[in-house]
């Protein structure tokens, strides 16, 4: 919006200073008693009509430079905001692909989660009957809890992307949730 708002400002600009270059036309009257001024002494009723025209002939050159220059600026504030929605456009739809892209991460994480969840608790239980190491339980342990911290982190990007995405649109975050689903 700032750049609508500067673009309309630099075009009424460039039209108020090509109204410089059209005649100006002053009417004026005055209507008065005066003292008399000299030997006879009257009261004198002085009526004045004046009409006046003055239009700028040496300064149309530059009337006219400075009316095409804020009118570029303002064609140069059109186009920022034109590259401002193309910008805001792009960044919308890269939130949006990784924001899907966190989602089916999620799914696989859910079961990555589950997996190594069961595999630790297998080993842990061959450990204690006697078929497995300690450096087994110790390493099924850890895969386990390495899926649970990528499935957080994913979880955590998703939310940055939520946030993204509702600060790119101005809305509330629940609003996000809803249309991007």
């Amino acid at each position: 919006k700032p750049y609508a708002f500067l673009a309309d400002s630099a075009r009424f600009a460039a039209d108020s200073v090509a109204v410089q270059m059209l005649p100006k036309v002053t009417l004026s009257a005055q209507a008065g008693f005066q003292d008399p001024i000299g030997p006879i002494d009257e009261t004198i009723q002085q009526n004045t009509v004046s009409v006046t025209a003055s239009m700028p002939i040496f300064d149309w050159g530059q009337i006219l430079d400075d009316s095409d220059s804020k009118r570029k600026q303002s064609q140069a504030y059109l186009k920022n905001l034109d590259q401002a929605k193309a910008d805001l456009w792009r960044d919308w739809n890269k939130s949006q692909d990784l924001l899907r892209s966190n989602r089916y991460q999620e799914k696989l994480n859910l079961t990555a989660v589950s997996e190594t969840q069961q595999l630790s608790q297998l080993t842990y239980a061959s450990y204690k009957a006697g078929g497995s190491k300690y450096l087994e339980v110790q390493t099924a342990n850890f895969q386990s809890l390495t899926a649970k911290v990528q499935a957080v982190t994913n979880d955590i990007q998703m939310l940055m992307q939520l946030s993204v995405l509702s600060s790119l649109s101005g809305g509330s975050p629940q609003s996000t949730v809803g249309s991007s689903q």
